[in-house]
């Protein structure tokens, strides 16, 4: 993960997270300037979600989840990460602090999306199945 000056362009920081590559979505950024990404890792490897400090580029924490590609990051107003990841069936809460596991929630299908918190801290997002695609809406 590297950050770059917005007014030079130059380098500021580059951190390696460890073994992976950055999932394909949006990195997400905390209300105190937190940077938490996700790694696509290969199956076994897990799904891994990382939190850097935004000034200095280092690791805050590094929690690695069942899946094997973080599908998405979602924060909600309290902080709480919400993360979905590829051949798994759960959606997963974080504590923005360490990574600890708050909740998960086992849904239907495999391969969600990327979760979207809603303004009363709903989560929603989709997940499919051999039966179709289920929207879920949870609290």
């Amino acid at each position: 993960v590297r950050a770059f000056s917005a007014a030079t362009g130059e380098k500021i920081w580059d951190t390696d997270i460890g073994r992976g590559r950055i999932a394909d979505v949006p990195l997400a950024v905390g209300p105190n300037g937190t940077i938490y990404t996700g790694t696509n890792n290969y199956p076994g490897d897990g799904a891994r979600v990382t939190a850097l400090n935004a000034t200095t580029g280092t690791i805050k924490w590094s929690v690695v989840l069942e899946g094997f590609n973080v599908s998405g990051i979602a924060l909600a107003t309290d902080g709480t990460l919400f993360i979905t990841a590829q051949n798994t069936t759960k959606l997963t809460a974080l504590n923005p602090v360490d990574g600890a596991i708050k909740w998960e929630y086992t849904h239907g299908g495999f391969s969600p999306s990327a979760p979207s918190v809603g303004p009363d801290g709903t989560v929603y997002f989709t997940s499919g199945s051999n039966a179709g695609t289920t929207l879920y809406a949870v609290k």
